[in-house]
């Protein structure tokens, strides 16, 4: 089963590579501009909202049948390859973005079922979401100037549709009603979520504007838009990938020695230095801090998925999918300051600002367990003193 969801995530991933690659170049730098990217953005993270209703409902149908229905809403990326109208291109990447974040709710949740093994699981899957992300990235631009926008669209609805069918698993529960399956993670991730909001939202804003100076770096460095684009994939995704590959299979032996809260703080802090100082860098910086940023991620993920892992006690379509929508609301919560990010100054600010709301609520959560245990602690010590006592009462009256 394990490695199914690994091929799953894999082909799932290289479909989102292909279509991230491709389509912030050609909406964002040749045909809208930079407003356009902000509203393509926009729709994709109101997507995550139907996608998480998705999820919860994939408890009560089954996993195949809101596959079927995500499958069926992936044609959406005809729209932007090449991009179209502007109506028709939001309306294509609000489809597009439906169809990849439910397939990816439903095949993650494949790895929680055997709770013992969920972080090891993850682990392996992950390889496959950065092996498939590498590649897709890697292959985005040669597939693009050989096949044609169509080509390239036609390849992404081909992998879109393989990850379903060999990812998605699992009939409906009649157990459970659809509204109880979206109201269950909400009370059993608790603070988690407004974590995962902040910590999209910095890594939304900073690898957006890395991707974006990327891009002309590699052009800088080259001296040819041409030849950039080509490494643009590879450097995107497909050379990080092998760093990235890494940390996720030690990533539960990162997760026993330092602990998801420690692991989860510490990468959010250095994902905020390092997009603090992006504005300053430069061409050849740019690339080589690229790599920093993609591992500070990658531990962000590991580290933020730990810590669901303990708390997450069935229903978990539902609770892969409250996760995604509250790191698309995040995402929304940052559009509106696309235009101000180009002052460095704020562009700083809004990335430690980021960094301090996904650290209060894991500081809180972590007081909240410690005095827990304690109590349990003083509780069980409590009780240990009182059987003494009573046996010591027991053998002096015997006695």
């Amino acid at each position: 089963m394990r490695a199914r969801l690994v091929l799953s995530l894999a082909l799932v991933s290289a479909a989102d590579a292909l279509y991230v690659a491709l389509t912030r170049p050609l909406v964002g730098v040749d045909a809208y501009g930079v407003g356009a990217l902000v509203l393509l953005a926009t729709v994709e993270s109101l997507a995550f909202i139907p996608a998480f209703a998705a999820a919860s409902l994939s408890e009560v149908l089954g996993r195949r049948r809101v596959a079927a229905l995500a499958i069926a809403a992936a044609p959406g990326v005809l729209a932007l390859l090449p991009p179209r109208d502007l109506p028709a291109m939001l309306a294509g990447g609000a489809l597009y973005s439906f169809s990849t974040a439910t397939l990816y709710n439903l095949v993650v949740a494949g790895t929680l079922e055997e709770r013992e093994e969920a972080l090891k699981s993850y682990a392996v899957a992950g390889f496959g979401m950065s092996l498939g992300w590498g590649l897709g990235s890697a292959a985005a631009w040669p597939l693009y100037y050989a096949l044609g926008p169509s080509g390239a669209a036609a390849a992404v609805l081909a992998l879109i549709a393989s990850a379903a069918a060999l990812g998605v698993r699992g009939e409906g529960d009649g157990g459970a009603g659809a509204i109880e399956a979206m109201l269950h993670p909400l009370r059993t991730l608790g603070a988690l979520l407004p974590v995962a909001a902040a910590g999209s939202a910095l890594h939304t804003v900073g690898m957006s504007a890395y991707g974006v100076e990327l891009d002309r770096a590699l052009g800088s460095l080259l001296a040819s838009e041409t030849q950039g684009r080509m490494l643009y994939g590879l450097f995107r995704g497909g050379l990080p990938v092998l760093l990235e590959a890494a940390l996720r299979l030690r990533s539960s032996e990162l997760v026993e020695r330092f602990g998801g809260a420690r692991l989860l703080l510490a990468s959010v802090w250095l994902s905020a230095l390092l997009y603090s100082l992006l504005p300053l860098l430069p061409a050849h910086a740019v690339v080589a801090a690229w790599f920093a940023a993609v591992a500070a991620f990658t531990l962000y993920d590991v580290a933020l998925y730990a810590l669901v892992a303990e708390r997450v006690d069935g229903l978990e379509g539902a609770a892969v999918g409250a996760l995604s929508l509250a790191s698309g609301a995040g995402n929304l919560a940052v559009a509106p300051l696309e235009g101000w990010l180009a002052v460095k100054a704020v562009y700083a600010l809004v990335a430690v600002g980021l960094a301090a709301a996904a650290t209060a609520p894991v500081v809180a959560e972590t007081r909240r367990a410690a005095g827990e245990r304690l109590f349990a602690a003083t509780l069980l010590a409590e009780r240990e003193v009182e059987a003494v006592e009573l046996a010591a009462g027991a053998s002096a009256i015997h006695g």
